[in-house]
């Protein structure tokens, strides 16, 4: 079965009872991982079990079977474990499948490194069965990014307040990745202080990335002149510009793949589902503002001009800054 983000919260709170399996696959290892530890965190079932990894390729090398090797932790009698499978591919569906025919209530996690697409066996399995369930980990919003930091502090009774959480959130969504372990920083360079500062931040984080930056790329991408010149002044000059343009680099590419689609006679609706990851629908009234503004070779040019101004920045790198500001504006057609 495909789970929905609520009955995915219904599962993480739930004792598990007819459930083998969740296979976990979407667009970065960040948005897997993330959803895989807040299901193994809350599951009153999976709580206090040990985790145990083992790479699909591993498996099919030494042809073990998935139900021997699940069964033999209760053999020995050790604690108990819960087994998660990595870089998972349709190459695994003959070891679940084996499983399944045994009807065993032993619980196993599959994860995918990508995003699979509905043709994939595997999840065609992990949709269609009763005793299996599908997560698909999308690309997070910044609301997500919030929530997940604020969920942080509050664990480690730390107090943050909405703005500094804001400002954190629009930091990491560009580079999710390292979130985990700039947060621990964060946490250890506090230490016994209860409340989280701005200056705490900028201090572990010195290139964090304000709402400013993202005012900047927002108004090139509404070709707006005038604002973008006003964001590009008042830019905190701590701010790495090829964060920046890399940053807006993603949302161009975006905009292009949908406008060449259309241009190849596709509808914009249609367009827009060929994204991976999907667009939120919440962001879907702006994307397609966007997309007016925009023809397929404008973004074919700024794309390329960006490209130049990348290399032009990191061949003369004491300049990086006068190079950015002056060579900005002058991308937006």
């Amino acid at each position: 079965m495909k789970l929905s983000s609520s009955a995915f919260s219904k599962i993480c709170r739930s004792p598990l009872t007819s459930l083998n399996s969740i296979l976990f696959h979407g667009s970065t290892d960040f948005c897997i991982q993330m959803k895989i530890d807040q299901f193994l965190n809350n599951n009153p079932t999976l709580t206090s079990h040990q985790k145990k990894r083992g790479s699909q390729d591993a498996l099919l090398k030494n042809k073990v079977s998935l139900l021997d090797l699940l069964k033999t932790d209760d053999l020995f009698n050790r604690d108990p474990e819960v087994f998660i499978i990595t870089n998972s591919t349709d190459k695994i569906v003959p070891l679940v499948e084996d499983v399944l025919k045994e009807e065993s209530d032993l619980f196993f996690i599959i994860k995918s490194q990508d995003y699979l697409k509905p043709s994939s066996k595997l999840r065609k399995l992990y949709e269609s069965n009763d005793s299996l369930a599908c997560m698909p980990c999308y690309e997070l919003s910044l609301s997500d990014f919030e929530r997940e930091i604020g969920s942080f502090f509050t664990h480690h009774h730390k107090e943050i307040s909405s703005e500094l959480r804001r400002n954190l959130a629009s930091f990491f969504h560009t580079s999710p990745d390292t979130m985990k372990e700039e947060l621990n920083k964060i946490l250890t360079y506090v230490g016994l202080n209860k409340v989280i500062s701005m200056s705490d931040i900028k201090d572990v984080i010195s290139s964090l990335k304000t709402a400013e930056s993202n005012d900047l790329i927002y108004s090139f991408l509404d070709k707006n002149k005038k604002k973008t010149s006003r964001a590009l002044q008042s830019l905190d000059k701590t701010i790495s510009p090829i964060s920046i343009m890399r940053s807006l680099a993603s949302s161009l590419e975006r905009l292009y793949q949908v406008k060449r689609a259309i241009n190849t006679g596709s509808t914009l609706e249609q367009g827009i589902k060929t994204l991976l990851p999907p667009l939120f629908f919440s962001d879907q009234a702006l994307f397609k503002k966007r997309a007016s503004l925009w023809s397929q070779e404008e973004l074919e040019v700024s794309l390329k001009k960006l490209l130049d101004l990348e290399v032009s920045i990191k061949e003369n790198s004491r300049l990086s800054k006068e190079i950015f500001e002056f060579n900005f504006l002058s991308m937006i057609p």
